[in-house]
């Protein structure tokens, strides 16, 4: 395993394999030395594309995972340098290498933050969802009431009930709802 250290210490834990395009960090270093920042620019400064989080305990919540950028696999304590390697032989042609109980629990997650937004989206009205998805195009108040044929009092009571729907407080946060959830 050809491999960059880029901190000395007793155990590997950070490591680069250039030949992969990749930094392998162990799961005590992220949690307790490395934030998502310092990462992005190593990986940046040393032209490697994909990050690995190895030593991963078992029991732990994997949703925090999500954050760390350019991530493409995980691999769950104790694993073997075969499947290490194996793994990152993986990803530098593409692939994604998630073991199942990392993915069965950001599945569940996803799915339950996607039926929150749909049963969201299901309460507005028609005219509510024109009203936003004109909002979320740029158009001033105004010129959505021309464009509706209501009152520009009408569209603040229209936005009013969308805010209270989506949960949102105001103009930009319900922007940004929208290109979040409607496109």
């Amino acid at each position: 395993m050809t491999s960059a250290h880029v901190k000395d210490t007793t155990t590997q834990l950070i490591s680069s394999y250039p030949q992969f395009n990749t930094l392998l960090l162990d799961y005590q270093v992220i949690s307790d030395l490395v934030d998502p920042t310092s990462v992005t620019r190593f990986m940046h400064q040393n032209k490697l594309k994909h990050l690995v989080i190895a030593n991963v305990p078992s029991d732990m919540n994997f949703g925090h995972l999500k954050r760390w950028p350019n991530l493409r696999g995980v691999f769950i304590a104790p694993s073997t340098d075969e499947q290490v390697m194996q793994g990152l032989q993986a990803i530098a042609e593409g692939k994604l290498w998630f073991p199942r109980k990392v993915t069965d629990h950001w599945m569940r997650h996803y799915l339950a933050t996607e039926e929150h937004q749909q049963s969201q989206k299901s309460l507005l009205t028609e005219k509510e969802m024109t009203v936003l998805k004109l909002l979320a195009s740029g158009m001033p108040l105004i010129s959505i009431a021309e464009r509706l044929f209501i009152s520009d009092a009408t569209v603040r009571v229209h936005l009013h009930k969308i805010y209270q729907k989506i949960g949102v407080k105001n103009k930009q946060q319900a922007m940004l709802w929208s290109q979040q959830h409607l496109t």
